[in-house]
């Protein structure tokens, strides 16, 4: 496991054949070819649970937000800006949730299954964590392998990765695969 912005970077100057997994922008698909989506997972506001009772709004006036450094900001920047929100960007999204747990950010968008995910590798007793009922309307929660566009072999593996990826679904695999890997990651 890499940093988001490492692994793109990397996967960018073909030192991997893919990574994943990356929300589709216009910047990447500049330099990345996609594969067919992955996994959907709709983007929640984590916030503590003392802030739970208010929704992203005039209240989050002057709040800071944290989005690590490589992660979409396309549907973020609007809100920050009606809202005058600050933004916080480390180096990945470990490091936000441990920003929100010591009250130096407010709020944390991120995919519900990756949030509840980084909320267990916290340290126990696990923290009051909860999500503010409104979603980010994006498609940033539709997931993809990315293969870098300058690789002459990309295209044949995104090719046989969707072809795969098909099979898995017909066969029921795919459900089993998600149930196994994320079964714990909600509360």
């Amino acid at each position: 496991m890499l940093p988001w912005a490492r692994g793109q970077l990397l996967t960018k100057q073909a030192r991997y054949h893919a990574t994943f997994p990356y929300s589709k922008n216009a910047e990447r698909e500049q330099d990345f070819l996609y594969s067919d989506v992955i996994l959907h997972s709709d983007i929640f506001f984590f916030v503590r649970t003392e802030d739970a009772s208010h929704d992203l709004g005039p209240t989050w006036k002057n709040k800071i937000l944290c989005r690590p450094v490589g992660y979409v900001m396309d549907n973020i920047q609007p809100l920050l800006d009606r809202y005058q929100i600050s933004l916080e960007r480390p180096y990945d999204i470990s490091a936000c949730f441990k920003l929100l747990m010591n009250h130096r950010v407010d709020v944390v968008p991120i995919q519900d299954i990756v949030g509840w995910n980084e909320v267990r590798q916290l340290p126990a007793p696990h923290p009051d964590v909860a999500v503010l009922h409104s979603t980010l309307n994006t498609t940033e929660g539709d997931l993809y392998l990315i293969a870098p566009r300058k690789s002459a072999s990309s295209p044949l593996l995104i090719k046989r990765f969707n072809q795969t990826l098909q099979l898995f679904r017909q066969s029921g695999r795919y459900k089993m695969l998600l149930k196994d890997l994320f079964m714990h990651s909600v509360p």
